[in-house]
């Protein structure tokens, strides 16, 4: 009898145990595109913040409170940026963004670039705050060069698959 009992469990752990690797993985999967569309979403309220900047930046019009106050909304986020791309993010596993494997591996450049806008978001608000239009522009020119150096090597032209 104990024998038969035995062979049931084991039997039953055996089928119910890939069930629940697959439940496993599936909500492994759908947390990594929940985070997915996080960081995306991120990534346009930074894309925000710099637009409601670039008009001041090309000195085509003045510094107002709303770029201070989107040049200190940049520096916030900035300050996120390490949670967002982190190790144990998730967004390493799924192949339907167009942040590269390589953010992952490579995370001494990714952390300086990361570093780097920090301190450019910094000295953007500071310039912003000053009023000085020629500083602001020059801060905002280095900034959006290192968000362009981050792009070109750690982001895709294209996802590989839609979600």
């Amino acid at each position: 009898m104990y024998r038969i009992l035995s062979s049931l469990v084991l039997g039953a752990m055996l089928v119910a145990v890939p069930v629940t690797a697959d439940e496993a993985a599936e909500k492994a999967f759908q947390n990594a595109v929940k985070m997915t569309t996080a960081r995306q979403g991120f990534m346009q309220l930074q894309s925000q913040q710099t637009a409601a900047m670039a008009a001041a930046a090309a000195g085509k019009a003045e510094i107002t409170a709303e770029v201070v106050a989107a040049a200190q909304n940049l520096v916030n986020l900035s300050l996120m940026l390490p949670d967002v791309f982190g190790e144990g993010s998730g967004l390493d596993v799924i192949d339907f963004t167009r942040a590269v494997p390589e953010l992952w591996v490579n995370v001494d450049e990714r952390d300086n670039l990361i570093k780097r806008l920090a301190g450019q978001a910094n000295r953007l608000l500071v310039t912003a705050e000053s009023g000085n239009a020629a500083e602001f522009q020059n801060a905002f020119k280095q900034l959006t060069g290192t968000c362009k150096k981050c792009h070109e090597t750690f982001r895709a032209k294209t996802a590989p698959r839609d979600m």
